[in-house]
């Protein structure tokens, strides 16, 4: 039985045990398998040649992906006793600017995951992956903290996760919420009102009416909001009697705009948990129900409420990880 040297083994598994996940090191290979007569990436392009083949790629900063269990763990045991770790996933660290930047670091984009710690513009480029056998970082240079506080490594450690467990919902989702995408995007993080209550939602889970192999797919959204600006009602109470003024101003179908006015000035539990639901169903308006998917309501329910259970049945909506209808671009650098 074939084995690595004990110098190796010894000499790899004392390496790894200073590397955390989200730690960075100075120039590094990557490699992807591509058709060189039809290069999709200029790296590949250069190659030249034909048929299947290996391109590899040189970056000035790679960021271990692995979780840190797994990095320091054997490189080496007995097959009989898993055969130990011996790889581990790295990828290339770009820079970003302009729009791209501004989105990638509310999380838009989830295949690039921040690291604060190498530069107020530096992400991983999770799309880049790569397994490298772990006495790669027994030679590697540079070692950085990529992260920079145990805070960010815990977000750089959801960031990976949520890339590789994201739901992969139909074509048609994109062209449904573009409109509401749009206006988040907007808004979110101005001085108006409607962005400050736009940031008391953490997340934007999708529930499926009907199932997802249908010819036309009916969802509703959930928007999960901060307890403190959607209280908890008592669910044994009776229903809350609500103030007829503004039942008999609801019923004038008010826009979104006087939603968030009121809900702005609104101090009680019973109306602010009424114009919440409304807020909620009037960004759902803005869904164009012409394509494959519709949406065909909404909710928003409290962070304090909203069960693990719901969580599993209900993926959550991001704005990269939907199915496009058309492609998309993106532009990548090398770190600083």
């Amino acid at each position: 039985m074939w084995q690595p040297s004990d110098n190796v083994i010894d000499s790899t598994d004392a390496a790894v045990q200073s590397w955390q996940q989200g730690d960075v090191y100075q120039q590094g290979d990557t490699a992807w398998v591509a058709l060189r007569d039809q290069p999709l990436t200029e790296a590949t392009e250069a190659l030249g040649g034909t048929g299947l083949g290996v391109t590899q790629a040189r970056d000035d900063y790679l960021v271990v992906v692995s979780q840190t269990c797994d990095i320091i763990r054997d490189c080496w045991e007995p097959p009989d006793n898993s055969g130990g770790r011996p790889f581990i996933l790295v990828c290339p660290v770009v820079t970003l600017d302009g729009e791209e930047l501004t989105c990638a670091k509310k999380g838009w984009i989830p295949r690039y995951a921040y690291l604060p710690g190498l530069g107020s513009n530096c992400f991983a480029n999770l799309d880049r992956c790569s397994a490298v056998e772990k006495t790669i970082l027994i030679a590697a240079s540079g070692q950085l903290d990529g992260c920079g506080s145990n805070d960010e490594r815990r977000r750089f450690a959801e960031a990976v996760g949520e890339y590789f467990s994201r739901f992969a919902f139909p074509d048609g989702m994109e062209k449904a919420v573009n409109k509401m995408r749009s206006r988040f995007r907007e808004k979110h993080d101005g001085g108006g009102k409607e962005g400050a209550l736009m940031r008391d939602v953490n997340q934007v889970r999708v529930c499926p009416v009907s199932t997802w192999d249908v010819e036309t797919i009916e969802v509703e959204l959930t928007f999960i909001v901060e307890p403190l600006s959607l209280p908890r009602l008592d669910p044994c109470a009776e229903p809350p009697v609500l103030d007829p003024d503004l039942l008999n101003w609801a019923d004038n179908d008010p826009s979104i705009n006087d939603v968030v006015e009121r809900l702005t000035n609104t101090g009680t539990p019973e109306e602010r948990n009424y114009l919440w639901q409304m807020l909620a169903q009037r960004w759902a308006r803005l869904a164009d129900n012409s394509g494959k998917v519709r949406i065909v309501g909404a909710e928003a329910v409290s962070a304090s409420e909203y069960s693990f259970q719901r969580m599993r049945q209900e993926p959550k909506l991001s704005f990269d990880h939907i199915s496009l209808d058309t492609p998309t671009r993106a532009k990548q650098s090398s770190a600083n």
